[in-house]
């Protein structure tokens, strides 16, 4: 089904979809928002800008950081990078397994803040996890592939500062 423009498939939703809820106007809306949010991530992954790409960050405004507000996706420069295998089991990836498998291949992780979130937890995987911060950079992994008992990581130390927002 084609539609004119957006505001009359909003309607269409609203009426046709929506119409149980307390504001239809606002599902609909909400509805088409994250529809467009995940084309767009999953265009940027095909750009190869995977590693780049941070969903949900707080960004500073004109440069103060005591104001800051959320953007659905940045875009930041790579510092560094690496991969690191472990071992696969049924428990969770944590932030803390993450950084013991990068001792063990001496990865510096000097003036780095540990975070305590997971990659994957009770078979849900995040499309990254931040696993340490410092003042000018995260620290993410992200699953690379996955073959019999092992899991490659990919480790990618992002700038803070932004190369562009959405």
């Amino acid at each position: 089904m084609a539609y004119e423009s957006v505001d009359k498939l909003q309607k269409v939703l609203a009426n046709e979809v929506f119409n149980h809820t307390k504001d239809p106007k606002k599902a609909a809306g909400r509805a088409l928002g994250t529809i467009i949010e995940i084309i767009t991530y999953y265009l940027l992954k095909t750009w190869g800008l995977n590693n780049q790409i941070s969903i949900e960050r707080g960004l500073e405004e004109y440069g103060n950081p005591d104001i800051t507000h959320n953007v659905e996706y940045s875009l930041h420069p790579i510092i560094r990078s690496s991969s690191v295998t472990i071992e696969k089991t049924e428990k969770s990836i944590t932030a803390n397994v993450i950084l013991k498998a990068l001792e063990s291949i001496e990865f510096d992780l000097k003036g780095l803040k540990r975070k305590s979130n997971q990659l994957l937890n009770n078979g849900i995987l995040r499309n990254a996890c931040t696993v340490a911060m410092s003042e000018n950079s995260f620290l993410l992994a992200s699953i690379k592939s996955e073959k019999d008992n092992k899991i490659d990581l990919n480790i990618y130390e992002q700038s803070k500062k932004t190369l562009c927002y959405i």
